[in-house]
C-alpha cells in the first residue's frame, strides 16, 4: 500500500490480523486484494466483506470456520487511522485458481459487538423512559467496546421484552421513542466506525448545526479540478460521480400518507373512537430541517390534491391512558398516534431529494454526518448560479469503504430533507 500519499486515492493497510476461537493469529494483510465496510443509519451495525486471494492453503490450514475475529488497521490519506474490531461470521464464493496453485474467496464480517449482543437473549420487565431502557440495554448486553450516544426521550414506558435479542430490542425501542425536542419521533439505532447511535434524524441535523456548522464537511462536483498533488485537498473535496436516483414522484406522495393521514383511535379504556388527522402543511414548521425548506410541491397543489379524501388511515387499539387521566394500573400515554403520523411524513420527505455520489475514500466520515454540496446548475451558461435542487445539506444515510488493491474510494448515498437549496451563493 502506498505510504506517501501524492494523490488522493490512496490508502495504507497497516495491519489485518485474524484470530480463531483458541487464540491462534496471523496477519492476513498481503493476502487482502480487495475489501470493503458498509456503515448505515439504516443497519444497526457495521458490515463488509474481505476478498481473499489464498495461495498457502489457509482456509484449511487456519482452518476458517466463520468463527474468527479480524482486526483492520487502516489509515486514509489524511492520516486518518481507524481500527476495525470485526468477526468473521461467514464464509463463500470458494473459486480455484485455473493453474491449481490458490484459491480465491470472501470472508464477510459484521462488527464484534454486534456479534457479542446477538448470542444473548433479552428477558427483562421495565418502566422508565426509552432512553433509560436504551442505555441499559447497552450497557448490558454490548460491553464497553465502542460508545454510545443516547437522545433522550419523554414518558415512562412499561413494557416486558419477550425473549428478544438485544439488536431486536433496540429497534423496538426506537420504534416507540417519543420526544418533544425531535417532534419527527424518527428515532433510530445504527453504528458507525466511531460509535452506535439511539438518535433520531432531527438529532443529528441539530449535532452538525452545532458550531456554525463547523463540522458539516462540503463538497464540489467539478471537472475541472486539475489530476495533480498541487490540487490534493481540492480533489478530496470533489465529488467524482453524481446521480439524482429520485427527484419527485407524485403518486409515490399521494398514496404515502405524509401529506395527509388519520389514526383511527380504539379507546379500549373509555370505549370512545377518535380520529387524530395529520395534516402537513399544518405541522411541517415544528419539524428540525438540513435548511430552510421548499417543498417539492406547490402549496396551492397540496391544498387542492393532498386531502380527507384520499388520506392514509390507520387503525390504533389503544390499551392505555392519556395524560391528565386518573391514575390506573394500566400503562400510561404511549403517543404512539403522534409518533405514526409525523414519523411518516418526516422520513418520507427525508428521502424527497436522494443523492448516489463517488468520492476519493476518508476515513472522518461517518453515517449520520450531514454533508453539504455545492453543485453548480447543468447549464452552458458561463455565469453559474447553484442548482437550486441538488445543492444544500444532506444526512450521509449509508457510507462504503470501498478499498481495492491500492485505491480507496467511498460511495455514499445523501438524504435531503429539503428540496429546493437553503443559500444563494454563487459557485
Amino acid at each position: 500500500m502506498a505510504e506517501n500519499y501524492l494523490l488522493p486515492g490512496y490508502y495504507n493497510l497497516k495491519q489485518a490480523v485474524i484470530s480463531n476461537y483458541e487464540g491462534k493469529q496471523i496477519d492476513i494483510k498481503n493476502m487482502i486484494p480487495s475489501f470493503s465496510i458498509i456503515e448505515s443509519i439504516a443497519n444497526d451495525s457495521l458490515r463488509g466483506n474481505v476478498d481473499m486471494l489464498d495461495t498457502i492453503g489457509f482456509l484449511e490450514d487456519f482452518p476458517l470456520r466463520g468463527e474468527e475475529s479480524l482486526q483492520l488497521v487502516v489509515e486514509d490519506p489524511f492520516q486518518n487511522e481507524k481500527i476495525f474490531d470485526l468477526f468473521v461470521y461467514k464464509i463463500s464464493d470458494i473459486s480455484i485458481k485455473d493453474s491449481n496453485d490458490g484459491v480465491s474467496y470472501k470472508m464477510h464480517f459484521t462488527s464484534y459487538a454486534r456479534f457479542q449482543a446477538g448470542l444473548r437473549r433479552v428477558r427483562a420487565p421495565y418502566e422508565n423512559t426509552i432512553s433509560y431502557i436504551a442505555n441499559d440495554i447497552f450497557t448490558k448486553y454490548y460491553g464497553d467496546t465502542k460508545p454510545i450516544e443516547v437522545e433522550d426521550t419523554e414518558g415512562s414506558f412499561r413494557c416486558v421484552i419477550p425473549n428478544y435479542t438485544p439488536i431486536q430490542t433496540m429497534m423496538f425501542l426506537s420504534s416507540r421513542a417519543y420526544s418533544t425536542q425531535s417532534p419527527s419521533c424518527s428515532f433510530r439505532f445504527f453504528e458507525n466506525n466511531e460509535s452506535f447511535y439511539f438518535v433520531s434524524d432531527e438529532y443529528l441535523i441539530k449535532k452538525a448545526q452545532l458550531n456554525d456548522g463547523q463540522d458539516i464537511k462540503e463538497y464540489t462536483f467539478s471537472d475541472a479540478i486539475p489530476k495533480s498533488g498541487e490540487q490534493f485537498l481540492a480533489q478530496m473535496q470533489n465529488l467524482t460521480e453524481l446521480r439524482n436516483s429520485d427527484r419527485s414522484n407524485t403518486v409515490n406522495d399521494l398514496y404515502s400518507g405524509a401529506y395527509t393521514n388519520n389514526v383511527i383511535e380504539l379507546d379500549l379504556v373509555k370505549r370512545k373512537l377518535t380520529d387524530k388527522r395529520f395534516k402537513y402543511s399544518d405541522d411541517k414548521n415544528r419539524y428540525t430541517e438540513t435548511g430552510t425548506s421548499q417543498d417539492v410541491h406547490s402549496d396551492k397543489f397540496i391544498e387542492d390534491i393532498f386531502n380527507e379524501e384520499n388520506e392514509r388511515r390507520f387503525l390504533l387499539i389503544k390499551d392505555y391512558t392519556t395524560l391528565g387521566d386518573d391514575p390506573s394500573n394500566i400503562r400510561g400515554e404511549q403517543y404512539l398516534s403522534e409518533i405514526t403520523s409525523n414519523r411518516l411524513a418526516y422520513r418520507h420527505r427525508l428521502n424527497n431529494t436522494v443523492v448516489n455520489a463517488r468520492a476519493y475514500g476518508r476515513l472522518d466520515l461517518k453515517a449520520g454526518d450531514i454533508i453539504r454540496l455545492v453543485i453548480p446548475e447543468f447549464t452552458s451558461n458561463s455565469d453559474k448560479k447553484l442548482n437550486p435542487q441538488l445543492s444544500g445539506n444532506y444526512i450521509l444515510h449509508t457510507l462504503t469503504h470501498n478499498m481495492v488493491h491500492d485505491s480507496y474510494e467511498i460511495g455514499m448515498k445523501l438524504v435531503k430533507y429539503d428540496w429546493s437549496a437553503w443559500w444563494k451563493k454563487q459557485v
